[in-house]
């Protein structure tokens, strides 16, 4: 899995997480389904406003007691491939406003084969919600296919060894496919079979890369939504090819669909793509409101608002990532300034109750950025001669090579913090012979070394390149044909290394420095780059320093 380790072991995300934070909370009502009874009637009237500590802005509780528990038995139902079951509970729902909500969720996360005629009603009775695009793109996918096709099931055709067959092709041979960037033979092999063969959305992945870099984006979109949809795609994978979606929503001007799209990617909490699609909605979160704590008016318009009742039902039942999702869509949509400023106001406190879910851990040095892991800065060694290069990249890499151990030798003979070999070493220091065992030195010779790759010509100042070249060496990244593919795009040239153990090196690098610019309290300049999907450059210390 490319998404990092290290799961805090006393994590627990629950509803009573969220229950109060510093601007609002909540009260859970707990009611099983089976425990309700004609009494419960009176309760189920009227919508709740709940009580707060006095000073702190209440939030309302739209859905009974009973419709509250239906709703999360439905979530777990489904979840566990009951969905008969599901279904009786939605039907005996007083308020069915999550409805959608929740059959959104069937299509999209379970392996349920949600039929065509069931696509089109869903998408004439809830276009506006968050999963709107994702459902879109499974009918697109049906009304594009053949006859008799399934994109739920696998055909069982055999595939040659070399993974073609006529014109189909599998996962490993799209990959390889494109990192050679053979692009246009990806895409005519992928569609329609092979992309609907391939259930792990490796194959419809590919192809949408290698659309994009065709600049073929309604091709593109499509694949990236099959992939996102892949009924056995892995986390990250879902992850990363629900933020390529939303990044040709944003290219194609589409802003309402880019922003669904990256709340899907940012599911996945610690997932690279996932840490990246949060930190641009964070970014945009902070052009929705202005620094403030929501009134009873704020409230009280959100409520008042589809997209706003359904955020607070969600909140009640426990899913805060839906209700998120509601908030950040609906101020896309908001029709003036007052609404705009209501909702941004709620959706920030929103997050902000999400992330207090890991209050006492936050305490302890967990990251915000990548919520739920810690990492640690056991010394702050500084080269010698004091850093040029942004200190959280540096020490990104040091937590990876020699998880800052300064005396440690690999097999190969690389030495010292930055794992240096003697005779590159040397190259840096005029020839000498340096102990590379002295932090100090070995960070000042490493330091060097990353500022002659920025330098260098076919590198041009491209930090995936960089960071391929360091871990692999300068002559094999030259050699890879992605380098002449991908130019400055630097997500697309990472997806074409190919080698998946050094994309694997990079990704972690570049999460552990993103951490350690909130331990150093640094601007993540990389992390803001490369979540727009702009080329990065090699960070320096001046760039990242906030003082």
């Amino acid at each position: 899995m490319r998404y990092i380790l290290q799961h805090l072991k006393n994590r627990s995300a629950t509803l009573s997480a969220i229950a109060f934070i510093s601007i609002f909370s909540l009260e859970t009502v707990s009611c099983q389904a089976s425990d309700i009874s004609d009494h419960s009637s009176l309760v189920d009237e009227v919508a709740v406003a709940v009580p707060t500590k006095q000073g702190q802005t209440a939030l309302f509780h739209p859905l009974s007691p009973s419709d509250a528990s239906r709703i999360r038995t439905a979530f777990a139902d489904q979840s566990a491939g009951n969905f008969r079951q599901a279904d009786v509970l939605l039907k005996q729902l007083k308020d069915n406003s999550l409805t959608g909500t929740v059959l959104a969720e069937r299509c999209i996360h379970t392996s349920y084969a949600c039929a065509t005629p069931m696509l089109e009603d869903w998408l004439v009775h809830y276009q506006d919600l968050p999963s709107a695009p994702m459902m879109r793109a499974l009918l697109e996918s049906r009304t594009d296919l053949p006859a008799n096709t399934s994109t739920r099931s696998p055909a069982t055709a055999p595939v040659s060894g070399n993974g073609t067959s006529g014109d189909t092709i599998n996962a490993a041979d799209a990959q390889n496919l494109y990192i050679q960037g053979h692009d246009q033979v990806v895409l005519s092999k992928a569609m329609p079979t092979s992309v609907l063969r391939d259930v792990s959305g490796k194959v419809a992945f590919y192809a949408g890369l290698s659309a994009w870099r065709l600049g073929k984006m309604q091709q593109a979109q499509l694949l990236f939504a099959l992939a996102a949809n892949a009924d056995n795609g892995s986390r990250d994978l879902r992850s990363a090819a629900s933020w390529w979606a939303g990044r040709v929503s944003g290219h194609t001007g589409n802003t309402k669909d880019a922003l669904r799209w990256l709340v899907q990617s940012a599911r996945c909490k610690d997932c690279f793509y996932g840490v990246l699609a949060r930190h641009a909605l964070n970014k945009n979160g902070a052009q929705m409101y202005d620094a403030g704590v929501p009134t009873v008016v704020d409230v009280s318009a959100v409520s008042a608002r589809p997209a706003g009742h359904r955020a607070l039902a969600l909140l009640q039942v426990g899913r805060v990532d839906l209700a998120e999702a509601e908030l950040r869509t609906d101020w896309v949509s908001a029709e003036n300034t007052n609404a705009r400023q209501s909702i941004g106001l709620i959706a920030h406190a929103v997050g902000d109750a999400a992330e207090t879910s890991d209050a006492a851990a936050s305490r302890a040095g967990t990251s915000k950025l990548v919520p739920g892991h810690t990492i640690d800065l056991p010394q702050h060694f500084t080269p010698r001669g004091g850093f040029v290069v942004d200190p959280a990249l540096i020490y990104g890499i040091v937590s990876i090579e020699s998880r800052f151990q300064p005396t440690v030798v690999s097999r190969s003979g690389a030495r010292g913090l930055m794992q240096l070999m003697p005779r590159t070493a040397a190259n840096f220091v005029g020839g000498q012979k340096e102990d590379l065992s002295n932090p100090s030195i070995n960070l000042q010779v490493g330091q060097r070394y990353l500022m002659a790759l920025a330098r260098d010509g076919q590198i041009n100042n491209h930090l995936i390149r960089l960071l391929a070249s360091y871990a692999v060496g300068h002559t094999a990244v030259a050699h890879w044909n992605a380098s002449e593919h991908s130019n400055n795009e630097s997500l697309a040239f990472l997806e074409a290394i190919p080698n998946p153990r050094i994309r694997n090196w990079i990704e972690t690098v570049l999460l552990h420095s993103w951490m350690y610019s909130e331990k150093l309290n640094r601007r993540p300049i990389s992390l803001d780059l490369l979540a727009e999907g702009k080329k990065a450059n090699l960070p320096l210390e001046s760039e990242t320093s906030l003082q």
